[in-house]
């Protein structure tokens, strides 16, 4: 029994892994470094390719990824068939959505990693650490709401819906809608705001909704 268990349970691990809206995510996340590469010949620059080019368009674009990404990691878990079978588990509910998130960490981190990585070696060096940080807080304080809509909506959809819609009012409303909490760099005011400030309220942000994830699907599992 329990290792039919496991065997179902790493079998869900592995279909949230090979699903199509991953795939489709993955294949976004290589065409935003594509585009990195041609910049010019695209004509979305005039000369050559600059760290502020690069920044910005993943700043701007990877915020989707992360959402296809978080959206899809609880999605099929929430359907009655399986949370019974989650209830009758031998393991804490919260251990088994970590699996889950750190699931979406990895492909979220080592796709960002590999691709910013081939843009250093062959387009413009940038400064990982500091690059990482800049883009990651948009990508995951949107792809962490996906996460926790999912769980409360019990709906993969609805935890895409809402965050793409955020990040496209966010774009269009230059930043205005998210009030202080500004998503991306190129909509800071010029005064009032201080950037390092900002990337750690969004990063605190992020972390409370992976919190409050983890209680939503423990509250719902003992239902």
């Amino acid at each position: 029994m329990i290792k039919n268990g496991l065997f179902k349970r790493y079998y869900l691990h592995w279909k949230i892994v090979n699903s199509g809206i991953v795939w489709a995510a993955i294949a976004f996340a290589i065409a935003i470094a594509v585009v990195c590469f041609y910049l010019p010949e695209l004509g979305l620059v005039r000369r050559t390719v600059t760290v502020k080019n690069v920044r910005i368009a993943y700043e701007v674009a990877s915020p989707v990824f992360s959402i296809l990404i978080f959206s899809q990691l609880m999605a099929e878990d929430m359907e009655s068939k399986v949370m019974m079978w989650l209830k009758s588990l031998p393991i804490r509910t919260w251990s088994f959505l970590l699996e889950r998130w750190l699931i979406g960490m990895t492909l979220v981190l080592l796709v960002f990693t590999v691709s910013i990585q081939l843009i250093s070696w062959f387009v413009i060096t940038l400064d990982f650490k500091h690059f990482m940080l800049s883009i990651l807080a948009p990508s995951m304080l949107l792809g962490h709401l996906a996460l926790l809509l999912t769980v409360l909506g019990r709906n993969g959809v609805i935890g895409m819906a809402v965050p793409l819609f955020i990040w496209v009012l966010d774009l269009l409303t230059n930043g205005r809608i998210l009030f202080s909490l500004y998503l991306f760099n190129e909509s800071f005011p010029k005064f009032g705001i201080d950037p390092q400030w900002n990337r750690a309220l969004i990063w605190v942000c992020a972390a409370s909704f992976l919190v409050l994830s983890v209680l939503a699907m423990s509250r719902r599992v003992q239902r």
